[in-house]
């Protein structure tokens, strides 16, 4: 009982220490940091959660306006690096200026601009991506979580190993070797 209640309780306390960020539906990240983010033709990663301080994130922007004619035109940006500072915890949005129209559109594409807001709609940053800049090395790691002089993430470990099959734990050991 007390490994449940531990496990719940890291699991509480790893989810209390982290943003979550929306994106706009024009919005695509291919890339948080030094991970791949997947985007599906017809499922688009809309949330990541990261936790506060500097982000590197691939970006691009994708939409289709209606030119007023029956037909639409579809404006994009190339994917591009931008850098976000989230300075705590709380839900963020990446969106772009309010483009009304496709000429507002393509003026924007010409000279893009993400604009980071809080949840409430507070302008937090006005972010230029860098076309080719790669991101720097990952932060250092952060400090394990701990209860009661416990590190969770041991923990964790260690329970879904004794939950694991003779297979998985091949697979898992496999895994950890190739880490190294």
């Amino acid at each position: 009982m007390r490994l449940k209640s531990l496990l719940a309780l890291s699991l509480f306390t790893l989810s209390a220490h982290a943003a979550e960020l929306t994106l706009s539906d024009a919005v695509y990240v291919h890339q948080l940091d030094n991970q791949e983010v997947k985007n599906y033709l017809w499922n688009k990663t809309d949330k990541l959660e990261l936790s506060p301080g500097q982000h590197q994130l691939k970006v691009s922007y994708s939409w289709i306006f209606d030119d007023g004619f029956e037909s639409h035109t579809k404006v994009t940006v190339d994917e591009h690096w931008i850098t976000l500072d989230i300075p705590k915890d709380g839900n963020y949005l990446l969106t772009t200026p309010e483009l009304i129209d496709i000429d507002a559109a393509e003026k924007w594409a010409k000279t893009p601009k993400f604009v980071l807001e809080t949840a409430k709609g507070k302008t937090l940053a006005a972010v230029a991506p860098r076309p080719d800049a790669p991101p720097p090395p990952p932060a250092p790691a952060a400090a394990p979580v701990t209860v009661d002089g416990t590190n969770m993430a041991e923990q964790q470990l260690q329970y879904w190993w004794s939950q694991a099959d003779a297979a998985t734990r091949a697979r898992f050991k496999a895994w950890l070797d190739k880490q190294h």
